[in-house]
């Protein structure tokens, strides 16, 4: 550490040396990292042995005094060069790298404004290709975006470079890097604009996205004589669609669907001009059609009476959803089962069933993310006729029961979070009121089957399927009303009045809603952001540094020059933060050691010789010659610990009896 503190220390050879250690004073700073930390870690780890110095000594604690300040020295003298070795290396190339010549990133002649008004001058194919739009929709939604304060211009971004952005993203599946190099903004400044475009979706779904009129027949179908009167009632069709997602490992399981790939599960409706009527997306991958469908009737979803949506195979047929003939060659290929024997399963048989897959779903071999392997199955099925030899169930069997415990376990689940219903532990019975009975029936008629039978399994098939299963605790719907939170403003412009009972502006009929839109709650008041970020307003003063004074005359100089620009500061380098992050690791390092330390000190104070001595001396049943041959037995420390911690004097006496009988021997 001495020479990291004599290298900002020493007179500087050159100015760019000079220029080169005030730089890196101005990122240790920023980081509230000083140069004689670890000096002044080590001044207040040997405070800890200072009482040692202002108390009279004896002997016996002279010398413990003396081997304890030897090896302090000597702890500290190891910790100094390991923190030399570390920095006499890395902070001269990380210094040397701080102020070298950058090549500029973004040198592209057309800007990002400039290249989203060339494409919307030009051909209207050519905006179709990069944004999925026609010029004169993609000029529409962005006047509405400003009219309406759903986004605002910013000093860098305008709002019709935000909306081609976040359009090229979605339109061509662009990454940051890509953006970046067609937009020529930095990756954060792309990150922070498409997630405020982000932000704004939900609001603008709930307020374009609408249901269907039922009361009329659409033009297409009244128009047809090969639709009317068959499909007179029918108001769309709805299906589901699986959107590829990245996610964190520990979260995947849930949304790895049937084909092994990680997804959300979409259920979108449309009408037959092919504008979407109802969507809801956020479940997990592994979530069935049907079970978001009635997820989706929960949250509002709703088919009058007497009409009907087209459905396909994945969906029941009912009289609001129309599914295809069973067994009809249509787009779907239908596979035939085989006949099999029925299996006839008792509560023993089920409750073993599921102990043996609760000894095996931990064992990677045996379960995975995306369900029971091939040799989980054929352990199983071995396991359970194993234990069971007049059942005799075939692995087939066995994966039927283990569906039909998922599936009763799911429903139960989904029905005990319906607003008045409860469970019953004792009984492992699903309790409500009869008016919640028939809403949980008509959302699900699979629970009727539980209104007067119990699921006793329910916690132990819950553990088998914890995290695995599909719980729609992200989902969101079209029908969902959200509050519209205005995004900052950046300082120094005067915030725009939020809209009141404004009509949005004329666009082309694919935006206009078809029913009038629900009014939206105010924007928020904006906040508005401080010129300087919040790393530079809770910085430690810097007192501790040989460069202090120059550090705040560069650090204030630069926050000044922040401010009279108007530009929004970078971010520190991440080396300030490695830094940083070694640091504290040594602090946290030296700490255990120096307690560690403080511990065996006390010990050895606590059953020292000397203390020892003093007992054997005052007791009684020892002759002379036993109490000289007691002094060997004080050699090791672990039998001082022994004899100075017995409680009981007369085994105390015994022991030492026995351990000079076998010195005596010994010599």
């Amino acid at each position: 550490m001495v020479t990291w503190v004599f290298f900002f220390c020493r007179p500087p050879p050159p100015p760019s040396s000079t220029e080169l250690v005030r730089a890196a004073s101005v990122v240790l700073n920023a980081h509230a990292i000083s140069p004689s930390c670890t000096l002044g870690r080590a001044a207040s780890l040997c405070s800890k042995f200072g009482h040692l110095r202002h108390r009279r000594l004896s002997s016996t604690d002279g010398k413990i005094m003396a081997s304890w300040e030897k090896e302090l020295n000597r702890f500290l003298l190891e910790e100094e060069e390991e923190d030399d070795e570390f920095f006499s290396i890395i902070v001269p190339a990380v210094l040397s790298c701080l102020y070298e010549d950058k090549r500029p990133e973004h040198t592209s002649s057309l800007s990002g404004a400039n290249k989203v008004e060339e494409i919307l001058e030009g051909h209207e194919n050519w905006c179709k290709a990069e944004f999925r739009m026609e010029p004169e929709v993609f000029r529409a939604v962005a006047n509405l975006l400003r009219e309406e304060n759903f986004l605002r211009d910013t000093r860098g971004v305008k709002i019709e470079e935000q909306l081609g952005m976040f359009m090229f993203m979605l339109s061509h599946h662009a990454s940051t890097e890509r953006l970046k190099k067609e937009f020529q903004h930095s990756g954060e400044t792309i990150h922070r604009k498409i997630n405020e475009v982000f932000d704004i979706i939900p609001a603008l779904s709930h307020r374009f996205v609408k249901l269907p009129n039922p009361n009329q027949t659409h033009v297409k179908i009244a128009s047809n004589p090969r639709y009317m009167p068959f499909f007179q009632n029918c108001i769309g069709a709805i299906d589901g669609t699986h959107i590829p997602i990245t996610i964190t490992e520990d979260r995947a399981a849930p949304y790895r669907n049937r084909k092994g790939t990680l997804s959300q599960n979409v259920m979108c409706a449309c009408d037959f001009d092919l504008n979407f009527t109802f969507i809801s997306c956020g479940w997990e991958g592994s979530a069935s059609d049907a079970g978001v469908l009635r997820s989706a009737l929960r949250k509002g979803f709703h088919v009058p009476a007497g009409k009907f949506y087209l459905v396909d195979g994945g969906y029941a047929n009912t009289p609001s959803f129309i599914a295809p003939y069973q067994g009809v060659r249509y787009h779907l290929t239908m596979s035939k089962s085989k006949d099999s024997n029925r299996a006839v399963w008792s509560f023993m048989y089920e409750k073993g069933l599921v102990d043996i897959m609760k000894d095996h779903v931990n064992i990677p071999m045996f379960k995975g993310q995306n369900g029971w392997t091939q040799e989980g199955w054929r352990s199983i099925a071995q396991k359970f006729n194993e234990n069971f030899p007049l059942a005799q169930f075939s692995k087939q069997q066995i994966q039927e029961k283990e569906r039909e415990l998922k599936a009763s376990y799911k429903v139960l689940r989904d029905a005990k979070n319906t607003s008045g219903a409860g469970w019953n532990e004792s009984l492992g019975m699903l309790i409500a009121e009869p008016k919640i009975w028939e809403k949980m029936i008509e959302y699900d008629k699979r629970v009727s089957k539980f209104k007067k039978k119990s699921f006793p399994l329910y916690n132990d098939v819950a553990s088998l399927h914890e995290g695995n299963v599909a719980i729609g605790d992200l989902n969101f719907t079209s029908t969902q009303e959200v509050p519209l939170l205005a995004p900052a403003i950046p300082s120094g412009r005067a915030p725009p009045s939020a809209p009141t009972g404004r009509a949005p502006p004329s666009a082309p009929a694919a935006l206009a809603p078809p029913s009038a839109p629900a009014t939206l709650a105010p924007p928020s008041a904006p906040v508005v952001p401080s010129a300087v970020s919040s790393s530079e307003q809770g910085l430690a003063p810097f007192d501790t540094s040989p460069f202090a004074s120059d550090v705040q005359e560069i650090s204030s100089a630069h926050k000044e020059n922040v401010e009279g620009s108007g530009r929004r500061k970078r971010r520190q380098s991440h080396i300030g933060s490695v830094l940083e992050g070694y640091v504290e690791f040594r602090k946290d390092q030296t700490n255990k050691a120096m307690n560690a330390m403080d511990e065996k000190r006390r010990r050895e104070e606590e059953y020292s010789v000397e203390k020892c001595l003093e007992e054997l001396d005052a007791m009684d049943g020892l002759t002379d010659e036993d109490k000289a041959y007691g002094m060997n037995v004080f050699e090791t420390e672990a039998n001082r610990e022994m004899f100075m911690k017995s409680k009981n004097h007369r085994a105390r006496l015994i022991w030492l009896k026995r351990k000079i009988t076998v010195i005596a021997g010994m010599i």
